[in-house]
C-alpha cells in the first residue's frame, strides 16, 4: 500500500476505532461484536517482567500471559451475559466506562491493515470501587465495503496483576 493511501486511510481507522470505543461506552455490544470478522480471535494479555538469568545485569524482557482468548461466537456469548442475564453478578449493577484511543499506528499487511493503538479505559462500579486499564491493542484489520472488520486483537494491558475479574472489553 503506498505512502499516500495509509495517509488517507488514517482517518477513517481512527473514526472506526472512536465509533467502536463509543459502542462499548454506551453498552452496545452486540453491535460491538458487529465490528469483528467471522473468523477473528481476541486475546489479553497482561505483562511478566522477567529479569535475564544468564546475564543479570542485562535489560528487563517483557513477557506477557495470556488471561484468555476468544473467538468471536465467544465474544457474542459474553455481550450477552453481560446484558441478558443475571449471571453476570461483577457487573450488577453495570459498570460505567469511558475509553480513550490514542497513538494509532496504521501499516499495510499481507490480508488487511496491521493497526497498534494505545488505550485508556475507566470503570467504576457504583460505590464499590474504581479501576482504569491501560494498554496497547494490536489488530488486524480487513477493508469491509467502506468500513473495516477486526479479524484479530491482541490486548497486552500494563497491569503486572489484576486484583479483579475483567468485566470490560478492550
Amino acid at each position: 500500500m503506498a505512502l499516500h493511501s495509509l495517509i488517507d486511510i488514517q482517518p477513517r481507522v481512527e473514526q472506526f476505532y472512536y465509533r467502536e470505543a463509543q459502542l462499548l461506552d454506551d453498552r452496545q455490544l452486540l453491535e460491538w461484536v458487529g465490528l469483528f470478522s467471522d473468523d477473528t480471535t481476541y486475546t489479553v494479555s497482561i505483562h511478566e517482567k522477567l529479569m535475564h538469568r544468564a546475564q543479570p545485569s542485562g535489560p528487563e524482557a517483557d513477557h506477557t500471559e495470556v488471561l484468555h482468548s476468544d473467538d468471536r461466537p465467544f465474544l457474542e456469548v459474553r455481550a450477552r451475559r453481560l446484558l441478558e442475564t443475571s449471571l453476570a453478578h461483577a457487573e450488577k449493577p453495570p459498570s460505567v466506562t469511558r475509553r480513550l484511543i490514542g497513538n494509532v499506528m496504521v501499516s499495510a499487511a499481507d490480508d488487511g491493515l496491521a493497526v497498534r493503538s494505545n488505550f485508556m479505559v475507566f470503570q467504576a462500579r457504583f460505590h464499590m470501587y474504581e479501576t482504569t486499564f491501560v494498554g496497547t491493542r494490536y489488530d488486524l484489520l480487513q477493508v469491509s465495503g467502506d468500513d473495516f472488520l477486526i479479524r484479530s486483537r491482541r490486548v497486552v494491558l500494563d497491569q503486572f496483576t489484576l486484583a479483579r475479574t475483567l468485566t470490560v472489553f478492550f
